[in-house]
């Protein structure tokens, strides 16, 4: 919160034409804690409708009624304040951030100050020229030729903080696993994308999720969700969601294959019924294995009178 509080002429003129609600509102809940050098009142300090809210509380003395705003004429009061052109509102989904237009910062103050040329001192020369005169001395004087000193101009640059957070919560608002967030932003800061870089990381990161729910969704094994600070530093945008099908099938090459046993035929045939038939493929494949374990009863007889 700033010690002193500066408005110029632009403020107090828009102030004016405005409702007490919203004098309060801007003089005391957002222009002290507006940041000098961006004009950004909810980045450095912190600021909610709840905080304006208790700015506008009025308490109770002897012959007024205690005032309490509500949330909802809080934000109205904002609203206006936006219509009236004063701030713009920059909020994410979860921060309230607010940008005083009619605000002067330190670079506009100081650029103020440059806008007198500096004055030079005249470092002309004067030359006598060698003509006799009865009178008086010719003096020639060369023409001040010093060049103006050309005026600052204000560096008029978008808050890049505001753009970053709100990629950033729409990353983390899809990201499956959304843990630890302090270091996910710390490495989506570093990483700084622009627009068309992260087009590129909201697309991949769609086309993994869907990649990711296809294949719980048919049975197939798939690994955990890195955590979002990891998938940014390893640029996990860029990685080949082709993998894990190949590893699926190299997992799968290593699976033994199984024969069926005797007892898998008789438990076929006691589902099938009586009229069970074995199959084309389970005669040819399988016929020899399971003729040296069926008892034939007809020999067993002829052995049996032999003897």
């Amino acid at each position: 919160m700033m010690d002193f509080l500066f408005i110029n002429s632009q403020e107090l003129t828009a102030l004016m034409e405005l409702p007490l609600i919203q004098r309060v509102t801007y003089i005391m809940g957002i222009r002290p804690y507006m940041d000098l050098q961006t004009c950004i009142v909810g980045i450095k300090r912190k600021i909610s409708y709840q905080s304006l809210r208790e700015v506008l509380y009025v308490a109770p003395i002897p012959g007024v009624k205690a005032e309490y705003p509500s949330i909802q004429q809080a934000r109205r009061a904002v609203k206006s304040l936006e219509r009236a052109g004063l701030v713009a509102i920059k909020s994410t989904e979860k921060n309230l951030i607010l940008k005083c237009l009619l605000a002067e910062t330190d670079k506009s103050i100081q650029n103020k100050a440059g806008m007198r040329p500096t004055p030079q001192v005249d470092t002309s020369q004067v030359c006598y020229t060698d003509v006799k005169s009865t009178g008086y001395k010719n003096t020639n004087r060369q023409a001040d030729i010093s060049k103006t000193a050309q005026a600052d101009t204000p560096h008029n640059s978008e808050n890049k903080y505001v753009c970053l957070s709100k990629f950033f919560e729409s990353f983390w608002g899809k990201y499956p696993q959304p843990q630890n967030k302090t270091h996910a932003w710390n490495e989506f800061q570093k990483l700084n994308p622009d627009e068309i870089l992260f087009s590129k990381i909201m697309i991949s990161l769609n086309i993994q999720i869907n990649h990711h729910q296809q294949q719980q969704s048919a049975g197939h094994w798939v690994p955990h969700w890195r955590y979002p600070a990891n998938w940014l530093a390893q640029r996990g945008w860029e990685d080949d969601i082709n993998t894990n099908k190949l590893q699926e099938k190299t997992n799968a090459a290593h699976k033994a294959r199984t024969t069926k046993q005797p007892v898998d035929f008789f438990w076929e045939s006691c589902k099938g019924g009586i009229d069970y038939v074995p199959d084309s493929e389970t005669i040819v494949n399988d016929g020899a294995q399971s003729a040296r374990n069926v008892i034939r009863f007809s020999e067993y007889r002829k052995t049996s009178e032999t003897c």
